[in-house]
């Protein structure tokens, strides 16, 4: 029984090193990309943007331009950084046209609470994120709770 018990831990042990490792190596077979937030705080000065990494699957199922852009409106991991809209806020459709994008968010973008960046803001710098990460993207169509916002 104690021999037993023994092996379990080792096993254990030897599986808990394998997964850090190939954690800590980048192996985990996803992508890496940089996503553009603003920092909480900065009071009177310039608003300073911070770059987050984030690893996404490199074959999501619903593609990786709609997997990026569900976790850009979702907003950042890190605690002092402001999300680009409203809490709360969904994609409701993200879709390629040749190489245009066309994306609609719910109207909870809409309302400006505190933490998240105002209107303009959020949608300057969702666009900066997905040129930054997807060159071959010539236009996006920016709807909100299905009103264009940004031609």
């Amino acid at each position: 029984m104690v021999l037993k018990m023994l092996d379990v831990r080792k096993i254990a042990g030897a599986f808990f090193a394998a997964s850090l490792a190939l954690a800590l190596s980048g192996c985990s077979g996803g992508s890496e990309y940089t996503m553009l937030f603003p920092e909480i705080g900065v009071g009177d000065k310039k608003e300073i943007i911070r770059k987050e990494k984030r690893r996404l699957p490199k074959e999501p199922s619903q593609g990786v331009i709609a997997m990026f852009v569900e976790e850009l409106v979702l907003g950042p991991q890190t605690p002092r950084l402001r999300p680009l809209f409203s809490r709360g806020t969904h994609v409701e459709f993200c879709f390629m046209g040749g190489n245009d994008l066309y994306v609609d968010i719910s109207r909870d973008a809409l309302f400006e609470l505190s933490d998240a960046v105002d209107i303009q803001g959020g949608i300057s710098l969702f666009e900066e994120n997905i040129r930054k990460n997807f060159k071959n993207i010539e236009n996006i169509v920016l709807f909100i709770d299905g009103r264009v916002v940004n031609e």
